[in-house]
């Protein structure tokens, strides 16, 4: 769905059609006419007129075959260049799957880090107030406490992150 794969995609049914135009043109021509001749001045000129042609490119100096080569040049250069562009595409969706992974990872161990966190500033809370731990204890687990929310929170926009990198990369 990506609008640069579309673009190329598109090339190729143009370079498609350009190469069946120069194809058509390099071979013979038939043409047919048919008309009915009507003078109102003079009743007696009328007619009916038919006419066929044949027209042979022979002497067009190698001109049709050239549009041709060219045309199926244009094509080959088109789908080559589709062919890498799905490559790069499909290598940049592999590595934002990568990504998520290791997001989904880093969330699961932030918010375990966060409720250890937790268990220790009430351990530590519980000591003080029970005569066997110190103030310092208490700021000590405060400031883990404090640096493992914000641990999880970088961890929950970096998965955010690689989410919107993955809609980027090839499914928008």
């Amino acid at each position: 769905l990506r609008p640069d794969l579309l673009q190329a995609r598109s090339n190729i049914q143009g370079d498609e059609a350009s190469l069946q135009v120069a194809k058509i043109e390099s071979r013979p021509q038939v043409t047919a006419s048919a008309g009915y001749n009507i003078d109102p001045r003079d009743t007696g000129n009328r007619g009916f007129q038919i006419g066929a042609g044949l027209s042979i490119p022979i002497f067009d100096a190698g001109g049709h075959r050239a549009d041709v080569r060219a045309a199926e040049a244009s094509l080959a250069a088109s789908n080559i260049q589709l062919d890498q562009l799905q490559k790069t595409v499909d290598a940049d969706v592999e590595a934002t799957f990568v990504d998520i992974a290791g997001s989904v990872d880093s969330v699961k161990n932030a918010r375990d880090l966060v409720e250890a966190a937790r268990v220790n500033l009430a351990t530590s809370i519980g000591k003080y107030q029970a005569g066997v731990g110190i103030v310092l204890d208490i700021i000590n687990a405060q400031t883990q406490l404090f640096t493992a929310e914000t641990s999880a929170t970088q961890a929950v926009y970096d998965y955010e992150l690689a989410r919107a990198n993955l809609d980027r990369a090839g499914l928008t």
